[in-house]
């Protein structure tokens, strides 16, 4: 119930403020429009922000995932050609051990031939 005792709403109140605003209204909703577009400019810089932050961070560790790629990557080569060369010397000196076995057997037979260069081994 309002103050005049009708079960409608108070509009006395309503109708004063009304009147007193009818110029300023315009200038409320103008307002209002322009926070709004504020608002929702802040918004936009913030989320270009948020992206751009996040390009960045991006961009960096695509660096550093490039650089342990490539030290990962030399140092798998290295120990690959670490591995050839073991390879290599063990097969040399298996050689030499069985033409000293060999020509061991036979006194001193061994003893006054030449060894043969590596590159030499299995060339006849």
């Amino acid at each position: 119930m309002n103050s005049s005792g009708n079960a409608g709403p108070d509009l006395d109140g309503c109708s004063v403020m009304f009147s007193e605003g009818v110029d300023g209204d315009d200038d409320e909703e103008e307002e209002m429009m322009d926070q709004e577009k504020e608002a929702k400019a802040a918004v936009v810089i913030q989320n270009y922000y948020r992206r751009y932050k996040q390009y960045l961070h991006w961009k960096r560790v695509q660096a550093r995932a490039a650089t342990v790629i490539q030290t990962k990557y030399r140092e798998h080569k290295r120990f690959k050609k670490s591995q050839e060369a073991a390879t290599c010397i063990q097969n040399y000196y298996r050689t030499y051990r069985e033409h000293q076995l060999v020509g061991g057997e036979g006194g001193r037979a061994g003893r006054g031939s030449r060894e043969s260069t590596p590159g030499g081994v299995g060339l006849k």
